[in-house]
Order: C-alpha cells, then sequence, then structure tokens
C-alpha cells in the first residue's frame, strides 16, 4: 500500500465531523468528571504538599533541571533563565489584545497590534496559530496536547479542504482568514504555512510519537511533496500551491523545506514509510540551492528566481537576512550528516557566509553589523557594496530572531564561544531596543525604519529563537573530580580535599540512528560563581562555601578537620552558574577516617564469653598512617563492663603498636551481648572509635534438671539440679522457687562456696482436687528479688491406680480350677492394701498389697462339678483399696463346658443301663417264645 492510500482515511471531510463531534462529547465527559472530582483533588494536593514540603505539581518542562536534591531557597533564583522570563507576560498580552472575535473550539489571534493594544492587523494568519505552540507554548505542549490543538485549527476555515475525490492533495492551510467574520481573505496555501505543522507536531512530542501525530506529519509531508508545491524537473518548491506566480521560488521557503525534510529524516524510526523521500527531498532541494541560489563569488543566498531558477535580477540577488541566517542553519544541518568534518564545503560556505554577516555595514565589503544597535541590517546587496538603501537600515525583528537561531546553531555543532556571544549580544538588543514593557512585546523594526507596533509572527520566531537559546544554556554540566582514584577516604586532621570542577557546555551530536556524530564541548566558561555545600550523611548542611570561577579548571583545596566525625558518604554539592549559561549541579562524597587503622582483636573468638565480674585479656593491634606521632589515651566505654584507662600511649607514624586491655564484666551487670568502644582520644579530639561485642553470661547457672512428668494428685513431685557457681573467689546465695496453682509452693535458699557445683533434690507436694490432665510448675532462680532463670516445669496428672489387664478362660471345663490374673498400675508412691471381691464376696488373693509399679494380682476360682452347670456364665469382678474406695470393676464372662467324664457318667451311662436293661429281657422274651414254639 501506497504512503498516500494509507492516509486517504485521514483526509475526509466526514471523518473530520465526526472527531469534532466525538471531541466535543469527550470534553463534556472530561468537564463532568472534574467537576465531580474537583474537591477530591484538593483534597489530594493539599495532602501532598502537608506530608511533602518538597511537593509540587508544576509540569513546566523547562524546570526540569531544577530538581536537584536539597537545593535550598538562596539558589531559587537560578532556576530562572534570562530568555523564558518574558515569556508569562508576553503571553498574556496576546491573550489580551491579540484574541481575535471568533468562536472555535481552539482561540485564534490575530496578526498585530500597536503599542496600545489595539488591532491594527484584524487578519488571522495561519502561521501565527501554528507557530504559537511551537514557542511561545512549546513548554506547555506535549505530543498529547500539541494534537488536540493541531486539530482543533484544522477544525476552523483556516484549513481547506476541496474535492479530494477529484484533487486528492486539495487540502491544506489557507494564508489567512478575517479575524472578525471568518471570511477567507487569501485562499493560497503557503509553502511554509503548510511546512510548519511538521515542525510542531515533530519538535513538541519529543523521542516517542503518538500515532495520530505520525498520520497528521504524513498527511503535511504528502501535501508538500505532491506537485502541489514540488517540482521534480526544477527540484524545488513553490511558494504557493499556485504555479502561477512569475517568482515560483523563494529561497526562504525551500530552506524552510530542507529543514522540514531533515526534521521527518531525524525521526527515521518514526517515519520508516516517508524517510527515506524526506532525505531525497531535502538533498535535491538543497542541490538546487546551492546551484542556483547560491553566490559563490560574493557569498550568500539569493532572494527568488522564476521557473527553471532563472530570471535572478540585481533585486533578486540580493542578501536579506532572514534569507541567509537560515542559509546558515541549513547548511549547518547538512554539515551535521557529512559527520561534522571541517573540510565539508557546507561548513565552509556557513563559516564564509556567517564572516561576511558580521562585517560592519559600512566596511568594504560591508556585512550586515549594526554596532549601533548591535544588530544585522535587513539586507545588503549582491556584492555587499554599495551606498544604503532606507529599507538595508531597518534592524528587523524577526530576521535578527532568526540570526539569533543560526549562531546559536553554529554554538552547538562547534563549541567556539564567539557565536554564542553573537548570540548574546542580539539578545541584548532585543531586551535594550526593542522589548516594549507596556505591551509586554517585541516592536517590529528599528533603525531607518521604526514599527513600534507588535507583530505576532516576529514575536514568535523571537520566542522560538529564545527558546532555543534556553536549551544551550540549559546544556551546561559541572564535572567534579578528586586528584586521585579509588576511595574518597580522607584522614581526619592530616588529609585535604583536593576538588577539581570544570563547569562546560556540552552537546552530544547524533545521527537519526542514534549514532554519535560527536560530542561538542565549550569548556572555559569564566567569570561564573561555583558554591560548594558540604552535607553531612544525613544531608544536613555543614556550610556553603562561595567561588569565583576564573579559568576552565577551579580547584577547592578543604582541609579535614577534627569538626568532621568519622562517617562515609559526606556529600559535596557543587551549583555552578553564570549570566550567559544555566546553572549546573553534580554531587560527590567522600568518606572521613582515622589514620589509625585497628587490626583484629587476639583473645576475643566469635565464642569467647565472659561471667559476671570475670576479667578477659584482649590485645588490640593499631597501624598508624599519619605522618606524626600521636600521643592518645585509651578508655573504654560500655555497660555492664570497665577497664582501666591507658593514658600517654604514644603512637609512631607507619607503625604498629599492640595494645592490651583487661576488660572485666561487672558482678551485677545483665547477663547478653555488650557492645564496648575502646575510643582513642586527645583532649577532645577522637581518633579512632574500635567497636566490639562479647557475651556477658550469669556467675550462677544450673543444669541437670530431672523431674518427675507423671504424677497423682496428694503425692510429691521429685525434682533435682545441679546449681553452680563459676565465680572464682566469691561464694553466691540465690533462692530456688517452686510455684504453681496445685502445688504446695516452696522457697529454699541455696548458698554455694567459691566455684562449687551443688547438686539439689526437692519433693514437691501436688495438692489434691486437681481437675486437669496437666498441671505447670514455674521454677525460678532469683538474686534478691531479681529472676535471673526461669523454667516451666509440666506434670502430667495420672488416677492412683490403672487398670492394664484382666485375664480369665474364655471356655472352662468342667472340674478344672480357672485361675483370674489382674495386672494393675500403682501410680503412688506407697503401698496399698485392697480387697478382692468376685460376685460380691471378699476373696483372698496372694497379693497382699499393691506395690508402687505394676503389681500382678493371681486368684483361683473353685472348680465346678456339677455336671448340670454349663453354659454361658459371668463373674462380677472389684477391687477395693484400704479406705474401701472401689479402684476397678469390671464384668468377665466365659462358658463352662461339659467334661468327657460327667458325659459319659452322668449323661450317657443313665441312658445306656436302662436301654441294657430292656435289651436284655426283651431277648428273653424272644428266647421263651421260641422255645414254646
Amino acid at each position: 500500500m501506497s504512503i498516500k492510500n494509507s492516509i486517504t482515511t485521514l483526509r475526509g471531510k466526514r471523518i473530520r465531523k465526526n472527531h469534532k463531534v466525538m471531541r466535543k462529547a469527550f470534553c463534556l465527559a472530561i468537564i463532568s468528571i472534574f467537576l465531580l472530582s474537583i474537591v477530591q483533588i484538593n483534597f489530594i494536593n493539599q495532602l501532598n504538599t502537608d506530608q511533602n514540603p518538597n511537593y509540587s505539581n508544576d509540569s513546566n518542562k523547562l524546570n526540569d533541571k531544577i530538581n536537584f536534591p536539597f537545593l535550598s531557597s538562596e539558589f531559587e533564583d537560578l532556576t530562572q533563565d534570562p530568555y523564558t522570563t518574558n515569556f508569562s507576560d508576553i503571553w498574556k498580552a496576546v491573550k489580551n489584545n491579540f484574541k481575535s472575535s471568533l468562536d472555535y473550539d481552539r482561540n485564534l489571534y490575530v496578526g498585530e497590534t500597536n503599542s496600545s493594544g489595539e488591532i491594527e492587523d484584524n487578519n488571522v494568519y495561519s502561521l501565527d496559530n501554528l507557530l504559537l505552540y511551537n514557542s511561545l507554548l512549546r513548554q506547555d505542549y506535549d505530543g498529547e496536547k500539541i494534537i488536540e490543538a493541531y486539530l482543533d485549527l484544522k477544525d476552523t476555515p483556516l484549513y481547506y479542504e476541496g474535492n479530494l475525490s477529484d484533487n486528492e492533495f486539495d487540502y491544506g492551510f489557507i494564508e489567512s482568514i478575517d479575524g472578525t467574520s471568518g471570511n477567507i481573505i487569501n485562499t493560497n496555501r503557503s509553502l511554509i504555512d503548510n511546512l510548519q505543522p511538521i515542525f510542531s507536531l515533530i519538535e513538541n512530542s519529543g523521542k516517542e510519537i503518538e500515532s495520530q501525530v505520525r498520520n497528521e506529519v504524513i498527511e503535511s509531508f504528502e501535501l508538500i511533496n505532491s506537485s502541489a508545491f514540488w517540482n521534480d524537473t526544477d527540484k524545488g518548491f513553490y511558494q504557493y500551491n499556485s504555479s502561477t506566480e512569475e517568482y515560483k521560488y523563494y529561497t526562504l521557503d525551500n530552506l524552510y523545506a530542507i529543514l522540514a525534510n531533515l526534521l521527518i529524516y531525524q525521526y527515521s524510526s518514526e517515519f520508516p514509510t516517508i524517510k527515506d523521500r524526506a532525505y531525497e527531498l531535502a538533498t535535491e532541494t538543497m542541490n538546487s540551492l546551492l546551484n542556483n541560489m547560491w553566490d559563490n563569488t560574493n557569498l550568500g543566498f539569493y532572494l527568488n528566481a522564476k521557473s527553471g531558477w532563472s530570471g535572478i535580477g540585481t533585486q533578486n540577488r540580493r542578501k536579506y537576512l532572514d534569507v541567509n541566517a537560515l542559509g546558515i542553519i541549513v547548511l549547518l544541518e547538512f554539515w551535521k550528516y557529512d559527520g561534522l568534518n571541517n573540510d565539508s564545503v557546507y561548513f565552509l560556505n556557513a563559516t564564509k557566509l556567517y564572516e561576511r554577516l558580521n562585517k560592519p555595514v559600512l566596511s568594504t565589503p560591508g556585512g550586515l553589523w549594526n554596532s549601533s544597535y548591535d544588530a544585522f541590517g535587513y539586507f545588503a546587496l549582491e556584492n555587499w557594496i554599495g551606498n544604503l538603501l532606507l529599507d538595508q537600515q531597518k534592524i528587523d525583528l524577526e530576521s535578527n530572531a532568526k540570526m539569533m537561531y543560526a549562531c546559536l546553531k553554529f554554538f552547538e555543532y562547534t563549541g567556539n564561544i564567539t557565536y554564542y556571544n553573537r548570540a548574546i549580544d542580539l539578545y541584548n538588543s532585543f531586551e535594550e531596543h526593542f522589548y516594549d514593557t507596556s505591551a509586554d512585546g517585541y516592536q517590529t523594526s528599528k533603525g531607518s525604519i521604526i514599527d513600534p507596533n507588535i507583530n505576532l509572527q516576529a514575536n514568535l520566531r523571537l520566542a522560538e529563537s529564545y527558546y532555543k537559546a534556553f536549551e544551550v544554556y540549559n546544556s551546561t554540566i559541572v564535572d567534579i573530580y578528586f586528584n586521585f582514584t579509588g576511595a574518597p577516604d580522607f584522614i581526619m586532621n592530616q588529609d585535604i580535599i583536593n576538588l577539581t570542577s570544570n563547569y562546560k557546555y556540552k552537546n552530544i551530536v547524533t545521527y537519526p540512528n542514534g549514532t554519535i556524530i560527536d560530542t561538542i564541548v565549550y569548556d572555559n566558561i569564566t567569570d561564573a560563581t561555583i558554591n560548594y555545600i558540604f552535607r553531612y550523611p544525613n544531608a544536613t548542611e555543614i556550610e556553603t562555601l562561595t567561588d569565583t570561577i576564573t579559568q576552565n579548571i577551579t580547584r577547592l583545596f578543604y582541609p579535614i578537620t577534627d569538626q568532621l566525625p568519622f562517617y562515609d558518604s559526606y556529600s559535596i554539592d557543587v551549583i555552578t552558574n553564570t549570566s550567559l549559561f544555566g546553572f549546573a549541579t553534580s554531587s560527590i562524597t567522600f568518606n572521613v577516617i582515622s589514620g589509625l587503622v585497628n587490626g583484629t582483636i587476639a583473645g576475643l573468638d566469635d565464642d569467647t564469653f565472659l561471667y559476671q565480674a570475670q576479667t578477659i585479656n584482649i590485645t588490640l593491634p593499631i597501624t598508624s598512617n599519619y605522618n606524626y606521632n600521636l600521643t592518645l589515651n585509651i578508655t573504654l566505654e560500655a555497660e555492664g563492663l570497665s577497664s582501666e584507662p591507658l593514658i600517654n600511649i604514644t603512637f609512631n607514624n607507619n607503625t604498629q603498636t599492640k595494645v592490651a586491655l583487661n576488660i572485666t564484666a561487672d558482678f551485677d551487670t545483665e547477663p547478653g551481648l555488650k557492645i564496648f568502644h575502646i575510643i582513642f582520644t586527645n583532649a577532645s579530639v577522637t581518633y579512632l572509635d574500635v567497636i566490639a561485642e562479647i557475651e556477658v553470661e550469669n556467675a550462677l547457672s544450673y543444669g541437670n534438671l530431672i523431674y518427675d512428668g507423671e504424677v497423682v494428685e496428694g503425692n510429691f513431685i521429685s525434682i533435682s539440679l545441679k546449681a553452680i557457681n563459676f565465680l572464682p573467689n566469691n561464694s553466691q546465695s540465690f533462692n530456688l522457687l517452686f510455684s504453681g496453682d496445685y502445688i504446695l509452693n516452696q522457697n529454699n535458699s541455696i548458698n554455694l562456696d567459691e566455684n562449687e557445683e551443688k547438686l539439689l533434690n526437692f519433693n514437691v507436694l501436688a495438692i489434691t482436687g486437681i481437675v486437669d490432665d496437666q498441671i505447670e510448675i514455674d521454677m525460678g532462680i532469683y538474686k534478691g528479688n531479681t529472676m535471673i532463670y526461669s523454667e516451666i516445669l509440666y506434670i502430667d496428672i495420672l488416677q492412683p491406680f490403672e487398670l492394664i489387664s484382666i485375664e480369665f478362660p474364655e471356655k472352662i471345663t468342667q472340674g478344672v480350677t480357672p485361675t483370674l490374673t489382674i495386672t494393675i498400675q500403682n501410680n503412688q508412691d506407697y503401698n496399698e492394701e485392697y480387697s478382692l471381691i468376685i460376685n460380691g464376696d471378699d476373696v483372698d488373693p496372694e497379693l497382699e498389697e499393691l506395690v508402687p509399679g505394676r503389681n500382678k494380682i493371681e486368684y483361683k476360682i473353685i472348680r465346678l462339678w456339677n455336671p448340670y452347670e454349663i453354659g454361658e456364665k459371668q463373674h462380677e469382678i472389684e477391687i477395693e483399696d484400704s479406705s474401701e474406695n472401689t479402684i476397678i470393676k469390671e464384668y468377665i464372662e466365659y462358658e463352662v463346658q461339659l467334661s468327657s467324664f460327667n458325659l459319659v457318667f452322668f449323661y450317657l451311662i443313665p441312658i445306656i443301663i436302662p436301654i441294657a436293661v430292656i435289651l436284655i429281657y426283651k431277648n428273653k422274651d424272644i428266647k421263651n417264645k421260641l422255645l414254646r414254639r
């Protein structure tokens, strides 16, 4: 798809109307949201302001550089550059005096007023209203805002759109409309008017260009690339879309076209589809100008030409300031793409032209410099010689503004201060001769033709140059560094900070792909002020020193005295400023260290500890890096530790000295980790503070704690432990307390001799009536009223007796004596008499008492002889203690089986005998009957 086709949808009237309706609806929605949330926003802003004294909601891009940490109020005046200081007043005057009566979404402004604010030119010009956002208001308009303003301007009569179906390039900004009626004054579409969208949209967007901005730029590019403006035969741009004018080609217009195309090429990554054609147009146009409009003999660009670059007469060969100022800018841009090679013809021509323009007007050959106004005249004749015409002597604001821009561009690419100084001369002239304080604007011309009116376009071109001056002004840095490499450590009372500062202008020039062409540096900024703000590590200000920069390199010598404690990360904030350049800031950190360096402490390992009242010997090696001998006192500072101070210890320079200390833990110090300081002082000056730590443990300790984990209420709990006195020369006494809700509390006084270890045994009574399964005993060891150890003992509560098992046969044969075996646990610590009751009858087992621990009760049950007592049987088993309290009550079931003997004699024989008798008699009866027969 071609570029032309890809942007067709951006040109339809219907789409533009839809855009307008949508924007109005969107604006209404935004206003509603704003009205609903304004209270909340104000509250949040107030909250931020209250919580953060540095809070600011000012998004002014000009003030980005002031965001330097800890910039105090005394330096606030440095944040205002000289170039934009009048911008707010001028804009206020534009709004009040230049605003037209036309009612559109975007205010439109007329061309000119007099010094009283009365309108002199009531026409609204497209260029003025486009240039406004790229000059005076540029600081307030980013990519999002500029596209909104641009689309609003396209919805006014300033933008023309014809029948696109007949001519796809029948669109663009016309020259002007009436400021009252809105009627079109000039329907011509000028080249410069339709180049300005490219400048405004790209330059206000920054590095990242939004898609809508990109599309509008492409649309403008397609227009100027079309036959409406571009003549592919002559390789030049028409001044107007109509080719009926006699003089079609104006150098100024073609120079602007070159700059617009180079700007697109500079943003190649954003415009991949048109970048190559843009560069081609710029190159072809430049070649045409150099071949046809450049005076190789006398230097300078001519004014205009007819078709085929012909018809350049005497008046056309005049050298106008605005044309040649812009010519210098374009030559320098091509020099940039030539790699800033000093042999480049572009650079040579730009340099020669600049030198020619700077010749005094009355010299032979002359130039345009007018020393009376410190500004340039309006134009010169072809050979720069001859009597001055009246309009030659005019000092034109807009032309000189462009020349100021050319001077700044020269300085940007060369770092030659001469060019910047000339820009300053022009600035001073504008402020002294042109600025009308009553009108808050710059008058149109001085010199031979005085025009006191305030022309909007001229003022905006000046604002454009001032903004460029602001960018140059703000491209300053200050490099700061110490006179050595490595860690910035300075020895107290010996070293001197040697800080070098280089206040300079720096500009990095790049190709479109980001490759650096060159880094332009001007490092001879003098007559500047440099401030050094010294700060503690917490940013508290120590002091501020001020000096004057008289050479490109400035050095600060600052002795490190004992007024600066030993800390890391002190900082020096350096602030430089001058009237010619913006202030620059930088910061560097340093450390204040001692010239005494301590080694590893001998006798103090990681596992070393002290008992209360114990003494330990340590040795601390100290190396002195001072270049003189030191005599110091050494003291120990710590809570709970003490040491005899060492007085008047000499440390020889560059020598190691071993310091021996005896450290004693106080008798009554709290056990725990102790941090101590070994401090080396002379009078009130501390030269070294060595910080170490040691664990202090209690001189009284205990161990081997053993106790019964289970107990029956009313019984004693056996507790034993070993108490240890670590003091070699002192005895100790303490109290051992056992307390709890379910015990009889004990308070035991214990004495231990020197270095004694004593085994202690205690019986603690568990009271009766305990309802819980577990109780707690608080064990505390006290020295006086101070508890030094505590521990909780957890004791499980047991029942006095616990049935382990009952054993009895499940089946018993008649005549067999079964044994009842009961295993029972006596959890008490004494013997217990008991009674065994079977089926309500006391029986007499062999075991007479239940001893502490596990007991086995055995009892033989009377054997069963009754042959007819068989089947399921049950016994009730009950055990009572000596107080006739039932300990156990259980039931056992068993089955009585018939014995073989009883089966035969009590069941079979009684049946067999009668049968046998019957059989015998029956047999006899049978025999008798047989005998009878």
